[in-house]
């Protein structure tokens, strides 16, 4: 399995930040995400956050 690196745990932290509880995420808080975070590249930081929203876990499989 993968570990996740630097720029993957920040957008973790930006994601729990963003957060709206609802499913979405509260865009109006990017540019201070990005502030307290030092983050120099906003797209790449949005790209991993919709990785992170969209992924979803490998269904287990069938035991037979």
């Amino acid at each position: 399995m993968a570990q996740a690196g630097g720029d993957d745990l920040l957008a973790m932290r930006a994601y729990a930040y963003l957060s709206n509880g609802m499913g979405a995420f509260d865009w109006t808080g990017l540019p201070v995400v990005c502030a307290m975070f030092d983050v120099t590249d906003p797209e790449a930081l949005i790209g991993r956050l919709v990785v992170i929203k969209t992924h979803k876990t490998p269904a287990p499989e069938a035991q037979d």
